[in-house]
């Protein structure tokens, strides 16, 4: 019961940082950042109520301190002013939030986290597609139109936390249109490949029938495509036009993706001038265009933080995607792949990499946590011959423990 309480005030307080953002119009950064810190209120309740457990969290905990010495550098290297003592301060409190969590004996309270939040959140989005402005034809609602994108994604990515499949479809279909409205294409990229993947997860547990239903499914979808591939070929054409706009001057593939490639290759020379540490984390807007953002994570990684910081987040991607295939509760395996395979997609095209003021990106990071703790657990399972049970924490009461 208590673990159901605390999974609550998570979902809440991560759907509450987007409600913000929106009441604010991404302006007011003092409101944003309160918003944020709200998170202290149920990670204490956390701490309080069901300990913390330390088994597993070793390579977490290296991991956030690594990143840290990282950013230190570069900063040191750069010359830091006192802003760079706030962002280190955000990234060490979003890190422990997304550490606390994964502290947790088990992963069902990330899945009462996702779960709570989804729906949450699924409510708001489709209030916002209705209810929100229009700026041609792309929803934004007072701000920029891929916000509306990301939240769809986590959103969407969530969704398959929730026990219920037709509450989980209703989630994922709200998602989409959220998605379709905010014409938000690298969303939807990343939305359909973490689909894709935790359908391929699905295949090797599937009953004998249904893999069978499966097969003649796909024979089935294939002869269709044989036999009606030019009207198919149309509809795709028309498709990828009106929806994903490819050939639309101000956002076709002529355009240089919406002039991203203008800033990838400022990005790109910005880091030949810092190689190893970058300019300093989240400086490297203020040395593009504009001061416009590189709009791609990995660029922006290797901009701020140097080839180190960018080798830490791949690593932090792979090793987090791989291990989450150790997490032992269906549901929970879903959504975190689901979070990895989106994030990473969807940090082709915009800035996202490590950022604490939006739910996408805490959400990736308990997850990742997650996920590297269950696989290094499961490691300590095999090494003590896979017979013996990974004794919980004392300081994890043994009723949460047996949960």
């Amino acid at each position: 019961m208590k673990a159901i309480a605390i999974g609550w005030g998570y979902g809440i307080w991560l759907c509450a940082i987007a409600v913000v953002f929106y009441l604010v119009r991404g302006n007011d950064i003092g409101a944003l950042e309160y918003a944020v810190l709200a998170g202290v209120l149920p990670a204490a309740l956390q701490l309080l109520l069901l300990g913390f457990e330390t088994l597993g969290m070793t390579r977490p905990v290296k991991l956030l301190l690594v990143f840290l010495l990282i950013v230190t550098i570069g900063y040191l290297v750069n010359g830091a002013d006192w802003t760079a003592l706030t962002y280190v301060i955000e990234l060490i409190y979003i890190t422990v939030i997304a550490a606390i969590v994964a502290a947790y004996p088990e992963a069902l309270l990330f899945r009462r986290i996702a779960a709570v939040y989804c729906v949450l959140a699924a409510v708001f989005i489709v209030w916002i597609d209705f209810n929100g402005t229009y700026t041609w034809g792309r929803l934004t609602a007072g701000v920029e139109s891929n916000s509306w994108g990301l939240m769809a994604v986590s959103v969407g990515a969530t969704a398959f936390a929730l026990r219920s499949r037709l509450l989980g479809v209703a989630c994922l279909g709200a998602a989409w249109f959220t998605c379709y409205e905010a014409s938000s294409r690298g969303s939807m990229l990343g939305l359909a490949l973490a689909m894709a993947a935790v359908a391929a997860l699905s295949v090797p547990r599937l009953t004998r029938l249904r893999l069978l239903m499966l097969l003649g499914t796909a024979v089935v979808v294939l002869l269709c495509v044989l036999l009606f591939a030019p009207t198919i070929w149309a509809t795709a054409q028309h498709w990828a036009d009106q929806v994903l706009e490819i050939n639309d001057p101000r956002r076709g593939l002529e355009s240089g993706f919406t002039g991203r490639d203008v800033l990838w290759r400022a990005a790109f020379d910005l880091w030949w001038q810092n190689p190893l540490f970058g300019v300093g984390y989240r400086q490297h807007e203020a040395y593009l265009p504009l001061n416009l953002s590189a709009h791609n994570a990995y660029l922006a990684m290797l901009a701020d933080t140097g080839v180190f910081g960018l080798i830490w987040y791949l690593y932090l991607l792979i090793a987090s995607g791989i291990a989450a295939l150790r997490i032992r509760d269906p549901r929970s395996r879903n959504a975190v792949v689901a979070l990895i395979v989106s994030y990473a997609v969807i940090g082709l095209f915009e800035r996202r990499a490590i950022n604490g003021a939006n739910p996408l990106s805490l959400l990736f990071l308990m997850g990742c946590f997650l996920a590297i703790k269950s696989h290094d657990l499961w490691r300590l399972h095999l090494r003590l011959g896979g017979a013996a049970r990974v004794a919980p924490s004392p300081a994890v009461p043994a009723a949460v423990a047996a949960e």
